[in-house]
């Protein structure tokens, strides 16, 4: 996954030793980064998943579709999966 949960990861835990805080309570280092893989899933568009496709890798989006727009999502990317509130999605090529 290019974001996922940061607390206690290397980097996590290295900036909560900085800080002196809890490694739960540590922001997101790139907050560009995280207001775009965020923007894949609360407002998709073509820029945003050409932009995590060819600059970051991206192939599969894992997706709470309790926050998701599922309806938007799909104009981008294949639903593959779904159990319960959660779908995987695979990013179409261009």
């Amino acid at each position: 996954m290019l974001v996922e949960g940061w607390a206690y990861t290397q980097m996590g835990n290295s900036q909560a030793m900085q800080r002196g805080i809890n490694p739960a309570a540590v922001p997101f280092w790139d907050p560009a980064l995280l207001a775009l893989n965020d923007r894949a899933f609360t407002d998709p568009s073509a820029d945003v998943m050409r932009a995590l496709r060819d600059d970051h890798g991206v192939r599969w989006l894992f997706a709470d579709t309790t926050v998701a727009d599922s309806a938007a999502l799909g104009q981008f990317a294949d639903l593959r999966e779904q159990v319960g509130d959660f779908a995987i999605y695979e990013l179409r090529r261009p």
